[in-house]
């Protein structure tokens, strides 16, 4: 879900639609997704009623999900979307420890907070380890091919 004052250039969401267009859906608040089974929709997003995706993968049948939303937006911004009454009843999952590269610091926020696509990243890698039981061998790393171009892009520029 993008939040609608969430400017193109500096959003992330667009990644994942590029590199995985039949498993991405972009939602520009106020639209909202329809939730067709809230017992097998989980939010990523930090909060106290976080767990993580390995404990979370052992009270789901089978650890298979049918939706997995992000918000897409600053922090601030977060807390309208967050407001929506379909978030109510459904699973919030927190992601490990993993820091951001992000060369747009959210002011006031710890370093676990990641950009949406480093998002969608750690929680396919969690979810490959923990739910898959697999080792992770590169699978899901084209997700942050534009990210890190635009990385080094940015940190070019710094340089100069």
């Amino acid at each position: 879900i993008k939040h609608y004052g969430e400017k193109a250039s500096k959003s992330t969401t667009s990644h994942a639609r590029i590199f995985a267009p039949q498993s991405t859906s972009i939602f520009h608040y106020p639209d909202m997704p329809i939730v067709k089974n809230k017992n097998k929709t989980i939010l990523v997003y930090p909060s106290k009623e976080s767990c993580t995706i390995e404990a979370l993968s052992s009270r789901i049948n089978h650890g298979q999900f049918d939706q997995v939303i992000f918000i897409d937006s600053t922090w601030n911004q977060a807390t309208s979307i967050l407001q929506n009454e379909i978030f109510s009843d459904i699973a919030r999952v927190q992601l490990s420890a993993a820091e951001t590269c992000y060369w747009r610091p959210q002011l006031k926020q710890p370093s676990t907070y990641l950009a949406t696509i480093e998002a969608i990243y750690y929680f396919c890698v969690e979810y490959h380890k923990y739910v898959l039981k697999r080792d992770y061998d590169g699978e899901y790393d084209n997700l942050l091919y534009m990210y890190i171009f635009q990385y080094n892009l940015v940190n070019q520029k710094d340089s100069m």
